[in-house]
């Protein structure tokens, strides 16, 4: 078979090994780990590809980068297919199928233009076709199936990787164009290369020390070639000043990369990770990505540093000991760069491509990630793709069990990278796999959490919470969703959620979503005026301004409305102070104002001038729904109905707790079914708010499938009358739970 049939080959099997491992991803959702902030929940991508938006990709270093073409390629993204997640997953494995390709192109015809040629020597195509094409077809192949590089691929927020990557193999495959036949435009269209490759992602930067490693082999620019094609010899000075202006380039990349995690408070500050320990950390990431290369088990998306492990003498020692065989496995390298220039460039090209994210520049809290080794592995498959060959050209005799076993670690990296690619499927399964093979892992704990939460398992949920709290207590992310999940029904521990918050900004003052919590839990406690502190300083935020100053609008009516129905109160009980609707109006002005207290007694100096006024026990239960007290809501509902029988409002409304709440020596579902009967057949079965009731209650009381027909029903009604999409979708997860055959707890 000639070569040119041989590569042929290459390519087909490329394309089926890649869409056999990555084809589940037209199943997979986006994952709560930065796919809303980069796509799902990004405004800005969202308003197309406009002049606008082109200006902010370019000018932002919102999420901590600075990488225009990547925000661009997501808006493009969104314009074809919305929030279908799928179609997003595809452009990403279709691009890592196309690097995959061009990978392979660019290796093989990086070494046919490093073989010698004699003067009548073919064109630059028979020349490459003389040339095996296997070593750089096991490269590719190990590029595409390797489960270290399923993260790059099968999670859409790495968009950047394979987008880059591309522009990286591209810029592989002009410069070998320019080494053959050097010219200013050649040299432009490598220059073009890098920097789109710059705007997706500043990983790129080692490109032009990764060029230089190539002139050493497999271009061999330092030795002479006869042949009117042959490549003349030049000093290493000369042509590493070849490299400048591209050098040139990447300075300013980095320094826009460096203003936008800085900008970010992406940059971990030492006295959170110390200098040793980050050192020592990378060279153990070195050796740990080595071990992940030849058998990738227990991959996560996560993996902490854990900072009490660096206090003991021990793992320092381990550290030292990495380092120390680095350095032998580089002596060697350099040693032997003659004899096995192929394990040289690799292995140089896998420290240097790895150093921009091994940890010196500490970015974030982890010890190390997969997708950073999208890149630097190429190095490594160089190093034993064309070592397999040299071994097998010099041992003929082993060459059927040589070719035997790189098969065969192709296909088992196969089997267990479209495993890992189901890892990637959705939350759950991202979040949980990661606590099963790691250790301390609070960052799985906390987005855990937040899919509990989601699923209204607030219990389980504050659970992770804290424990990840135990183990990151510095982690302003987890305190906001501890915050989160405390403030909200059915805890409604507000206090505490204020204090989360506030530490919350303590730790990241930048990050507005928490001042927003906060300012939401000020207002529920009626300290209005630092809510409007609050909702005054997130308005100076591009990003929130819209929300923030809708919540600063709707908070100022609320004290105005507050402070007019006070005085209104104040008025009519100075003009009747022994009257009880007086007394019950500044206690409903009383709530507004969130002043619960006041309210409380307000209602009661009603009570005690009509011990039967109905808006009275209807003011306690209120004040007793603030202080989260579901027996006296309860009891007060239960008086206010004594004396006013059947009134349906407050009918719907005992039902409804009776049947919903959390409590379970509270619940009482044949009560509420009787009272939701009663309400429902006085309204002639045609309220869909009383039907939702009736559903809650058929299910309080155990009669599920009742719960499911009442329910539709009341959705039928609903969406016909045209009732608020929000309660529609209210009722239906109502309905999902008596589905579940669950209670629907308020």
């Amino acid at each position: 078979m000639t070569s040119s049939r041989q590569a042929a080959a290459i390519v087909a099997l490329l394309c089926v090994l890649t869409v056999a491992v990555y084809y589940r991803v037209a199943g997979h959702e986006f994952v709560g780990w930065d796919d809303p902030t980069y796509v799902r929940d990004n405004p800005r991508i969202q308003q197309g590809l406009t002049l606008a938006t082109i200006g902010w990709a370019f000018t932002t270093g919102y999420a901590g980068n600075w990488h225009p073409l990547t925000w661009l390629s997501h808006t493009v993204d969104w314009s074809l297919f919305g929030n279908w997640a799928p179609g997003h997953h595809l452009v990403n494995a279709a691009l890592h199928l196309v690097n995959s390709l061009v990978l392979f192109y660019a290796l093989w015809s990086l070494q046919a233009a490093g073989q010698p040629r004699e003067p009548a020597s073919k064109g630059r195509g028979e020349a490459a076709a003389a040339v095996s094409p296997w070593p750089a077809g096991l490269v590719a192949a190990l590029f595409a199936v390797h489960p270290l590089h399923v993260e790059s691929v099968a999670w859409v927020s790495e968009r950047k990787d394979t987008l880059s990557t591309l522009f990286w193999l591209l810029a592989m495959l002009a410069y070998t164009g320019y080494v053959l036949r050097p010219g200013l435009g050649r040299y432009a269209l490598v220059a073009l290369a890098l920097t789109l490759g710059l705007l997706s992602k500043p990983m790129v930067v080692t490109l032009p020390a990764v060029l230089l490693l190539l002139d050493f082999w497999p271009l061999a620019r330092d030795k002479a070639r006869g042949g009117r094609r042959g490549v003349p010899a030049a000093a290493w000075p000369q042509l590493a000043r070849e490299k400048l202006p591209l050098l040139a380039l990447v300075v300013i990349s980095a320094l826009a990369t460096l203003w936008a995690q800085s900008a970010a408070q992406a940059v971990a500050a030492t006295e959170q990770v110390s200098l040793l320990m980050r050192l020592g950390n990378a060279c153990l990431s070195y050796l740990a990505y080595l071990k992940f290369c030849i058998w990738p088990a227990g991959l996560a998306y996560f993996y902490p540093i854990d900072q009490a492990s660096w206090q003991s003498a021990g793992q320092m020692m381990l550290a030292a000991a990495a380092a120390l065989l680095l350095a032998v496995i580089t002596a060697a390298a350099v040693f032997g760069r003659r004899r096995c220039p192929y394990f040289f460039v690799g292995w140089l090209w896998y420290l240097g491509t790895l150093v921009p994210v091994i940890g010196f520049v500490q970015v974030g809290s982890q010890a190390m990630a997969d997708r950073y080794t999208y890149i630097p592995l190429i190095g490594v498959f160089i190093a034993v793709a064309y070592g397999l060959a040299d071994l097998l050209a010099a041992r003929p005799n082993l060459r059927n069990l040589g070719v035997a076993a790189a098969v065969g670690w192709v296909l088992v990296l196969s089997v267990l990278a479209w495993r890992q690619v189901g890892v990637w499927a959705n939350d759950e399964r991202l979040f949980s796999h990661a606590l099963s093979v790691t250790e301390r892992n609070y960052s799985a704990m906390s987005n855990l959490a937040q899919v509990r939460i989601n699923q209204q398992r607030k219990d389980e949920a504050l659970e992770l919470l804290r424990q990840a709290l135990a183990i990151n207590p510095h982690s302003a992310l987890i305190h906001h969703r501890l915050a989160i999940a405390l403030g909200e029904p059915p805890l409604n521990q507000w206090a505490a959620a204020k204090a989360e918050f506030a530490r919350a900004i303590e730790l990241a003052p930048g990050q507005m979503e928490s001042r927003l919590g906060l300012a939401k839990i000020l207002t529920i406690l009626g300290e209005f005026e630092p809510a409007l502190r609050e909702y005054e300083l997130v308005s100076q935020s591009p990003a929130h301004r819209a929300q923030a100053e809708a919540e600063l609008a709707a908070l100022r009516r609320r004290m105005q409305v507050a402070a007019q129905l006070l005085a209104q109160a104040k008025a009519a009980l100075a003009a009747a102070p022994n009257d009880p609707q007086a007394h019950c109006l500044l206690g409903r002005a009383l709530l507004t104002a969130r002043r619960i207290d006041e309210a409380d007694a307000a209602f009661r100096a009603a009570l005690s001038r009509d011990p039967k006024s109905v808006p009275a026990f209807l003011g306690l239960a209120e004040v007793a729904k603030a202080r989260m007290q579901p027996s006296e809501v309860i009891a007060n509902y239960r008086r206010a109905l004594e004396l006013a029988p059947g009134e349906p409002t407050i009918t719907n409304q005992l039902a409804w707790l009776l049947a919903t709440t959390k409590d379970e020596s509270l619940r009482r579902g044949p009560e509420a079914l009787t009272l939701a009967q009663q309400l429902c057949a006085g309204a002639g079965g045609q309220q869909p708010e009383y039907l939702d009731t009736l559903a809650a209650a058929y299910a309080a009381a155990g009669d599920f499938s009742a719960a499911i027909a009442t329910i539709d029903r009341a959705i039928e009604l609903a969406t016909a009358a045209g009732h608020p999409p929000a309660l529609v979708r209210q009722m239906q997860t109502h309905r999902q739970c008596y589905v579940n055959r669950q209670v629907y707890v308020e």
